[in-house]
This record gives C-alpha cells, structure tokens and sequence, in this order.
C-alpha cells in the first residue's frame, strides 16, 4: 500500500491510474454531511491487475496532503469501478465510471450493503465526537484502509462479474439516470434558512427513486403544514419554482407495457368510477394492487388490472 504524498508519487500514480482498471472509493471529511455540503478527505485506489493499493490524501492529519488542484489531473482509459457514482461524481469529474452497486442491484433486486463495513474505531468517533465535524480527517488512515479494503471485496463479489442479459438496462442506469441524479442533487434546493441538497436512491422495491436526506423526504413534503413554504427561489423575485406532477405515471407505464388505452382525462379519475370510490382513495388503491394482492372482483370488473393479471 503507498500513501501518494510527493509529486514524484503522484506522478507515478497517474501514469498506472490512466492504463490500468481500478476500484476509486472516496472517503468525505465529515460523514454526517451532503457530499456537496462535505470537502474530500481522501480516495482509496485499488487496481484490478497488480492489485497494489493507493491512499490519495487531500485532507487528513496522518499525511502530507496532495493539492486538490492535483483531482482535475485524474484520468483513465480504463475502466473504473465505484460503490456510488453519485458520491464520487461530487468530488470528482471522471467519465467512464461503472458504479458496482447498480449492477449489483439489476442482478439480484437488493443493493450491496456496506453500512457494517466500518471499522470499531471508526464507530467510536462517531459515536462519542458526534457534535465534531470532519472527523474522517483525524479516524487514522490505516482504518480508513481497513474499512475500504471490506467494500472492495463486498462489491467485486456481488458485481464485478456482471449479467449479459442487465447489461443494455445497466448502462442506461449508470451513463444517463446515475449522472443526471447526481447533477439534479449538486443544484440543491434553496430555503429560506439556506441551502439544502438532496440524495436520490434507485435501489428501492419498486426501482423508483426515493429522495431523503438529513432527515426530510423530499418527495413527500406534507401540502398542508407549511413544510413547503420554505422552499423558495434562489433567484428571489427575478424567479420562481414550478411544480409538475406526472398523472397516474406508473399506470401509465405499465398500460403501455401490457398495451392497454385508458381513455383520455385523468387515469386515477377513470379509476376511481371503476372502483366506485373518491379520487385520493382511488390512487391508494390502483398501488395497493400494482404492489399487493389484486381481488377477484377488481379483476373480474376492471380491464386494465384483468390484463395486468393475465400477462
């Protein structure tokens, strides 16, 4: 393992960065932030061929930290792996990124866990200097080290090896969805208190995205409480923030799978006639049965879940 702190190291390093595949896993200043929110503390490097080992520290009290300016020096011709494209996009511009996590999780419908992969150490600073920030920057290297070397052999084992049949939708995912997810969260949203960011995660039952982050769900904020008044402009009065809502989208994707018309106007309304119900408790109950159980009467007197049913 070589910690990079010289240039005629980092020069070294570039070199076999750029010819050779590598696993790149970064390590944030403090864990308890956004990655936009947070600074890099330092990347860990693993190359698939020699298997040698690289620290690459930019921040931390154990080195002779490399100049941040060296990260925009950072290319490959081969390929690169990662546990977290969106993560690793934040701190670093580099194409080709293949993240392991997605293709694990088209595979086998669960994502790669890694939440257990730190370190005793790195638990006790957690928990006993919470109130402090930037603590990966004073958690030893070595532990950093120890912590990555469990993620690389977590994730070459669940994904490296790949799925023909995943791999047209995998490379959609990772060049298009994981990209442009990473580009909506590096916006952040303005607030009246300042601004905060999001974090979209893809690996759901239902693959559709779920959007949290520093304990709000921004993809269900409450409409009658207030909780959205706070969310204005971040170009005060010369703007103005839009809200647009996909009609019954999930419906309408699979009726487009199962070639199925609904008739024009709202889906939901046209569901809530065949249900015999109210709208809001219509569109409860289209994704109780997408998701659940599908009773014989609904089948038996609905045609777009009698043809879901049958396909």
């Amino acid at each position: 393992m070589v910690i990079v702190e010289s240039n005629d190291e980092w020069n070294g390093f570039k070199k076999v960065f750029k010819k050779e595949s590598s696993i790149l896993l970064p390590v944030q200043c403090d864990e308890s932030k956004h990655p936009v929110d947070s600074k890099l503390c330092l990347f860990y490097v693993r190359f698939l061929d020699s298997l040698e080992e690289y620290i690459l520290p930019f921040r931390h009290s154990d080195a002779v930290n490399l100049n941040t300016d060296y990260i925009k020096e950072l290319q490959a011709d081969k390929d690169v792996y990662t546990y977290d494209k969106k993560k690793l996009l934040h701190f670093i511009d580099l194409k080709g990124v293949h993240d392991l996590q997605m293709k694990s999780y088209l595979e086998t419908n669960q994502p790669l866990i890694i939440e257990d992969s730190i370190t005793p150490t790195h638990e006790y600073f957690y928990r006993t200097h919470y109130k402090k920030s930037n603590l990966n920057c004073v958690i030893p290297i070595m532990k950093h080290l120890e912590a990555n070397r469990i993620i690389v052999d977590r994730i070459k084992l669940g994904a490296l090896m790949g799925n023909k049949h995943t791999e047209p939708v995998f490379k959609t995912y990772n060049f298009n969805v994981l990209e442009n997810l990473q580009k909506i969260e590096s916006n952040g949203l303005q607030t009246t208190d300042g601004m905060v960011y999001s974090e979209y995660n893809p690996y759901t039952a239902t693959g559709r995205p779920s959007n949290r982050f520093g304990g709000m769900n921004f993809a269900a904020l409450n409409k009658k409480d207030g909780s959205r008044k706070k969310f204005v402009s971040r170009y005060g009065k010369d703007g103005m923030l839009i809200e647009m809502d996909y009609d019954a989208y999930h419906l309408r994707l699979i009726a487009d799978v199962i070639d199925y018309q609904f008739p024009k106007g709202s889906v939901h309304q046209h569901m809530a006639k065949l249900y015999g119900v109210d709208y809001n408790e219509a569109k409860g109950l289209s994704f109780q049965y997408l998701y659940g159980h599908i009773p014989d009467e609904v089948i038996n007197n609905n045609p777009f879940f009698k043809r879901f049913k049958n396909i």
